[in-house]
């Protein structure tokens, strides 16, 4: 617990009464049990958050791509719990045998061209991954109504450089509860989807710039 909580100061960049800004960028602690395959399932449920996008910094180069900050609002009346943490191996029980259970947020960015039926997408590498567990409080936030959670990430090499007017850059998460569970060398997971919410359409060379 205690190695957990300066992993988190260390992730947890910025706090105030209505913004939090996780740090995604960073040496991840990876399980030591990582699922060598799930199942799942969902609604479709979309939530009542409101999802923006702005680059962080100077260009980075193609090789590492650009740091880009997910903003994600509350635009509801009820609260949301979303997950605060980039390592999910700080969650994960020292007994091999044991489930649990996370709450996982995925944060990632595609680039989309079409329209309508036509329209098709395209996955941009980069994105971060943050997990919460409800017996660890340090590891969730409750958002109410306005408040949001700010997420640094790496963007992936090229979005700032697309220069086609067709191509719209869209930010997406997914909440998803997951569990985890081992059966002798058989790590599996089971998830199911929260609920998603999308951004409006970015063109690339639209998307602001922090002022930070």
């Amino acid at each position: 617990m205690n190695t957990l909580a300066c992993i988190l100061a260390t992730s947890l960049i910025a706090a105030s009464a209505g913004q939090l800004t996780v740090d995604a960028t960073g040496p991840i602690h990876q399980r030591r049990r990582e699922p060598a395959s799930g199942s799942g399932g969902g609604i479709g449920r979309k939530l009542p958050l409101k999802v923006t996008i702005q680059f962080v910094g100077k260009p980075s180069g193609e090789a590492a791509g650009d740091k880009i900050e997910f903003i994600i609002t509350n635009s509801g009346d009820k609260e949301i719990q979303v997950p605060l943490s980039p390592n999910p191996g700080e969650l994960e029980p020292d007994n091999p045998q044991k489930p649990y259970t996370l709450l996982r947020m995925n944060v990632f960015l595609t680039s989309d061209t079409g329209t309508g039926s036509e329209r098709h997408e395209v996955l941009s590498t980069g994105g971060a991954h943050l997990f919460g567990e409800t017996s660890v409080p340090a590891t969730i936030v409750k958002l109410s109504r306005g408040q949001s959670i700010h997420v640094l990430a790496f963007a992936g090499p090229l979005i700032r450089q697309t220069s086609s007017s067709a191509t719209k850059v869209v930010a997406h998460i997914v909440l998803t509860e997951e569990t985890v569970t081992t059966k002798g060398t058989e790590t599996v997971a089971q998830s199911r989807e929260v609920g998603s919410a999308t951004s409006e359409d970015y063109s690339p060379a639209a998307i602001p710039e922090s002022s930070n």
